[in-house]
């Protein structure tokens, strides 16, 4: 637990400097953590012997989060500050989800796929994400009122915890407790990033629609 916490307080504060700083250190970033996730996707794929269509498609599943967060972060000057928001809101849903699901328990959310995870936990999740997008919103610059506020972080947060989800099935189905051992507490760099695979689409699909 503390290992994982250390782990958090150390790699997040670098996540939000690259984004803050930009070039050329989000672009590094972003090719340093897509390449990881590759090679721990590759080595699942060399161990348990897969097909070639279904190595492909992991591939897009992975590489394309990261195009699409690229595009959002140039989008002008507000581009970096949504790439945070959608990294605050995913961390704050996998924050608030852990933590609440522990301490209410009850009914889980998808026992045959992750046991650990509750509906308690699922909406401790969404709550403190709003409450983070709540606390950011005036520093946004975003041409969102509170109701599109409040949808967007629900989306990105719901689509997050499925994100979180699909990671639990590969392993499961894979056998595996954890797609690497590279992040202390964590495991590997797909455990780390599992919901923001799906999160980062989901956002920019609402940016899509309602932004751009």
């Amino acid at each position: 637990m503390l290992t994982r916490i250390f782990s958090t307080l150390v790699l997040a504060p670098i996540a939000i400097a690259a984004v803050w700083i930009g070039r050329p250190y989000f672009e590094f970033l972003m090719i340093l953590v897509c390449s990881i996730g590759i090679f721990e996707w590759f080595r699942l794929f060399k161990d348990q012997h897969l097909n070639l269509i279904l190595f492909l498609v992991g591939l897009f599943y992975i590489v394309s989060p990261f195009l699409i967060i690229v595009w959002i972060y140039n989008l002008g000057s507000v581009g970096p500050k949504l790439v945070l928001w959608i990294l605050f809101v995913v961390w704050a849903t996998d924050t608030g989800a852990y933590f609440i699901g522990k301490l209410l328990r009850g009914p889980k959310l998808a026992p045959n796929i992750s046991p650990s995870k509750t509906w308690s936990g699922a909406f401790g999740g969404c709550l403190l994400a709003l409450l983070v997008s709540m606390i950011l919103k005036p520093y946004l610059s975003v041409e969102l009122d509170l109701i599109g506020v409040i949808g967007f972080t629900i989306i990105i947060s719901i689509f997050g915890q499925l994100g979180d989800l699909v990671e639990s099935w590969v392993k499961r189905k894979f056998a595996v407790k954890d797609t690497g051992n590279i992040i202390p507490g964590h495991g590997g760099v797909l455990d780390r990033i599992d919901a923001l695979l799906l999160a980062a689409p989901s956002a920019a699909f609402l940016i899509m629609c309602f932004m751009v």
